[in-house]
């Protein structure tokens, strides 16, 4: 999935808070740019717990509950890898229907605004940090090295296929 994202930042999100409000934070805005993710053991930039024990009860700000994750059942803080791993699997279940051929213009605006935000999630969920235009250089290194890899038939024709491959099987491959 590439992760060219061509609407503005405000619309984004706007788009990104309708499917998932527990993105209304500064540490979600949209284009992401920190340095590193940190350990649900840690302390957050402000020194708020990266992870909170509990049980599912509506939105935490600058939270995302996560049934699953490293410690556990918990709230898991924006500045968390897992936390973005959660999400990104919640919004699968957020599709806003089906858009065939008599797709009114409301339904493709959605879908839209759907795919946009999956797109961004999609690039953080898979970033080695948490930084937007990382994510994006990533995905879109992902897409051309599958593209290329299909172009010639063979997974393990070109560098680029043979890092696709190894970082599907190997999480903590990093592809540059």
């Amino acid at each position: 999935m590439s992760s060219l994202i061509s609407k503005s930042p405000d619309q984004i999100n706007k788009s990104m808070i309708r499917f998932l409000p527990e993105l209304d934070s500064d540490y979600a805005r949209y284009p992401m740019h920190h340095a590193r993710w940190y350990q649900p053991s840690e302390k957050g930039p402000k020194g708020e717990p990266c992870f909170i024990q509990e049980k599912e009860n509506g939105i935490k700000k600058d939270y995302a509950f996560c049934k699953n994750g490293i410690k556990g059942p918990g709230y898991y803080l924006l500045m968390t890898k897992i936390a973005y791993v959660n999400l990104y699997t919640k919004l699968d279940s957020l599709v806003p229907g089906t858009c065939g051929i008599a797709c009114s213009s409301a339904d493709r605006k959605a879908m839209d605004e759907y795919d946009d935000v999956k797109r961004v999630l999609y690039g953080r969920h898979m970033a080695p940090r948490p930084d937007d235009a990382a994510a994006g250089k990533r995905a879109m290194d992902e897409a051309q090295g599958m593209a290329t890899a299909a172009y010639h038939g063979d997974w393990g024709a070109t560098a680029g296929g043979a890092a696709t491959i190894a970082a599907v099987t190997d999480k903590n491959v990093k592809i540059r």
